[in-house]
């Protein structure tokens, strides 16, 4: 065999071990748990617009909003899981989880948040949930457009900076 034969047959070999043991996506085309990071989640998630829902009285509830965050990320992560029970905190359970424990996103709805017993409960949600997920931690508050030019949203802002907890805000369309 010469020597351009073989380099041709070691190059395809190559090629195809690249190919077998790159794992960064499966097979599928998602993002496998291994690779899970806040950034290309945080890209993910500028790709998802919740939609209101004329079934639902108020248009829209954190549950709703969970099932279509839920099939969004399916389409992206190898690993979604709704409702993840979070070992560190007994009987706690955090909105959406990728990875099985890799990163955690807690979806609030902006008009509740406003009230001061749900902004407690969130802060308490976050600092529990921070103890799980460290610095891999989103915080997405969902509403409509006069609910993000409330005070409290950037009291939010503030709170999840200081926690060091991504916070994203996601319009509600019709």
């Amino acid at each position: 065999m010469d020597t351009i034969t073989f380099c041709i047959i070691l190059g395809g070999v190559l090629f195809i071990l690249y190919i077998l043991l790159d794992k960064s996506k499966s097979n599928d085309g998602k993002i496998a748990d291994s690779d899970i990071s806040i950034s290309n989640v945080k890209k993910s998630l500028d790709g998802f617009t919740p939609i209101m829902e004329k079934s639902l009285k108020t248009g829209y509830t954190e549950k709703s909003i969970e099932k279509q965050l839920e099939k969004y990320l399916r389409t992206k992560y190898k690993t979604v899981t709704t409702q993840y029970n979070l070992e560190s905190i007994s009987g706690s359970q955090i909105d959406i989880d990728l990875g099985r424990g890799i990163l955690g996103i807690e979806i609030k709805i902006a008009n509740q948040i406003l009230k001061q017993a749900n902004f407690d409960r969130m802060q308490g949600q976050v600092m529990g949930y921070k103890k799980n997920y460290k610095k891999n931690l989103i915080l997405l508050i969902c509403g409509e457009n006069e609910d993000f030019e409330q005070t409290r949203i950037q009291d939010i802002e503030r709170f999840c900076t200081e926690q060091d907890v991504e916070v994203m805000g996601k319009i509600i369309t019709n």
